[in-house]
């Protein structure tokens, strides 16, 4: 499993070095070309996580990996650590994260919203997040040094794939 934005990034470069190979460990659960995100098929509860995780983390975008690994975090609660970290490193960032800090925030937010559907996750998720409720005012600093040269961010020139923007997502069944 990765921990670290270092076996993060590299697990892109690795993907990407073997032209989107799925085949051994090249597997990239973040690469929107081989996992396209089909928001058709989400619950409703992870267009509120979305929308709050768009608006707490600098991301690019997410994946149908992403959708899936909710999912499975709503099944099977008691391994929520280990869905949410699998869901943290699905996605794509404009900028180097923690992900240890991120996986005890998402946590300690889908505990407090049981699972991003309180009335107060909903009135919260509209603000602007406060330095309270995302428990740290240092979103997207480099906090670990990538010994990769090549960049996640930077990845994926050629794919015309649109790029989700900062709209809120909304549910139409």
């Amino acid at each position: 499993m990765i921990r670290t934005w270092t076996q993060y990034a590299e697990r892109i470069e690795r993907h990407y070095a073997n032209e989107h190979s799925r085949e051994g460990n090249n597997e990239d659960s973040s690469c929107d070309v081989c996992y396209p995100p089909d928001i058709s098929i989400a619950d409703p509860t992870y267009l509120n996580f979305l929308n709050w995780f768009k608006g707490t983390y600098k991301i690019r975008y997410h994946t149908s990996r992403t959708i899936t690994y909710y999912s499975l975090a709503r099944k099977y609660p008691l391994e929520l650590q280990k869905w949410v970290m699998y869901i943290i490193t699905s996605f794509r960032y404009k900028e180097e994260q923690n992900f240890q800090e991120m996986l005890d925030e998402v946590v300690n937010q889908w505990e407090e919203t049981k699972g991003f559907q309180t009335e107060r996750f909903q009135t919260q998720s509209r603000q602007e997040p406060s330095e309270s409720s995302t428990g740290s005012k240092n979103k997207g600093k480099h906090v670990e040094q990538s010994s990769s040269r090549i960049r996640p961010e930077t990845f994926g020139e050629g794919s015309n794939r649109r790029r989700d923007n900062s709209e809120d997502y909304e549910y139409d069944p």
